[in-house]
């Protein structure tokens, strides 16, 4: 691999402005794609407006010799290298984050980086102030709608509208407002120390406040211990949630203990009631059921459909190969759709995204869908088996009564009229 050739699709991805463009690494080495990320991402990018940089890195039997088998770990050791999180929930948006994602529709992976910004462009609002600090934000993107909102109620009502109705949509809801509100009380301290304010603090202390955010992630806290209590969890918010609480529980067991021993009656009461509260959310955890978290009924209706014309066309494909046939024009004709059923299928999950939920939790509820378009095909499939059964037997009853009647026909030939054989055999008489 050049260095020209990796320089040159370092400019391009630098040079990116569409939200969202795609570029193949076949033929590059893991050691020359980790040289790419750093080119590429070392430096916050300049772009007006946040990006997703994806990097196609491995796919099917098809193509699976032009990519390195080894991209994928030369790609996340650059990146976290220079400050990146690998996130599977990272979507348009996310700051110094990357994911990879298996496109089982292109049958292709993929990975996905989000770099951070070089500066907050004209209606955004940010602070570059360094590690932690608040990623810039366009005006209509969901976290600044949710920062702006007026009270904790049209807060509510907004992450409604939005689908942010899942534990792990709320758990990266509250992780995305932290850095604001860190942000905030930085400027209440300048405000109180009479420090001027940057342009983007100034910008941020116009639209919200300290307390107005605090109480808006406690609003989200409320609604994840909701969902714990009442057991609806899937299996992987389960795993993140006792994963993420066990070494908090023997924080506070250490810090009990050592209140208990230095006699701090008020202090182990609270702590006490600290880790009871940590002890109930776990074992409801471990008792959650996976909920059926379904797209909504027209888009799960549309995608069933759709993907039962995919199976169809699949089909078409698998039996012509078997059978080493041409396709005739009709069926050259829907094969030639496929790549346009795929995309509708994917536009309409889009567009049934809710936000921060990421794209693995998005794929098991539409593959919910293609699960009831998987049943349909099967269904038509049977019911056309069974009509191409029965007629074979129509054609075989058919033919079988026609070789009788020849055979009868046939057998009245040697007597020469209507007696037949019993009618010789008398005139012999």
């Amino acid at each position: 691999m050049s260095e020209q050739k990796v320089a040159g699709l370092a400019k391009a991805v630098r040079e990116q402005t569409d939200k969202a463009e795609e570029y193949d690494l076949d033929n590059y080495s893991e050691e020359a794609a980790g040289e790419l990320m750093t080119a590429c991402f070392a430096q916050p990018h300049p772009a007006g407006a946040p990006l997703r940089c994806s990097f196609v890195i491995g796919g099917g039997k098809s193509i699976r010799g032009r990519y390195d088998p080894n991209l994928y770990r030369g790609i996340a050791a650059a990146l976290k290298a220079i400050g990146f999180d690998e996130d599977s929930g990272a979507s348009l948006g996310s700051s110094a984050a990357f994911k990879s994602q298996h496109d089982t529709g292109r049958n292709v992976k993929v990975v996905h980086v989000f770099p951070p910004l070089a500066h907050a462009p004209d209606g955004q609002h940010g602070d570059a102030a360094g590690e932690g600090a608040a990623v810039p934000l366009a005006a209509d993107s969901p976290l600044y709608r949710l920062i702006e909102a007026e009270n904790v109620e049209t807060f509510g009502v907004l992450c409604e509208e939005g689908g942010v109705r899942t534990y792990a949509q709320l758990s990266r809801l509250l992780k995305n407002l932290a850095p604001y509100i860190a942000l905030l009380k930085r400027v209440d301290e300048k405000m109180m120390g009479g420090q001027p304010l940057s342009p983007a603090e100034e910008a941020w202390a116009a639209i919200t406040t300290t307390d107005s955010l605090a109480a808006k992630a406690a609003h989200v806290q409320m609604g994840m211990k909701g969902l714990v209590e009442r057991g609806e969890l899937s299996a992987a918010e389960k795993a993140q949630l006792l994963r993420t609480t066990a070494p908090k529980l023997e924080a506070l067991e250490i810090e009990l203990a050592a209140a208990r021993s230095e006699g701090k009656e008020k202090r182990v009461e609270k702590l006490a009631q600290q880790r009871d509260a940590l002890i109930a959310a776990r074992t409801s955890a471990e008792g959650s059921r996976p909920p059926n978290r379904a797209l909504p009924p027209p888009a799960a209706a549309e995608v069933a459909k759709l993907w039962a014309q995919v199976l169809a066309v699949r089909a078409i494909e698998a039996s012509a190969k078997q059978a080493n046939q041409l396709l005739s024009l009709e069926q050259a004709r829907q094969v030639g759709q496929l790549p346009e059923l795929l995309a509708r299928i994917d536009a309409i999950a889009e567009g049934a995204r809710g936000w921060f939920e990421s794209d693995e939790e998005l794929g098991a509820r539409v593959a919910l869908a293609k699960g009831a378009g998987a049943g349909a095909h099967k269904k038509a499939a049977d019911r056309q088996a069974a009509r191409t059964s029965q007629s074979a037997g129509w054609t075989t009853s058919g033919s079988t009564a026609r070789s009788l009647g020849a055979a009868k026909k046939t057998a009245t030939k040697p007597g020469g009229g209507k007696g037949g054989a019993f009618a010789a055999l008398a005139g012999d008489d």
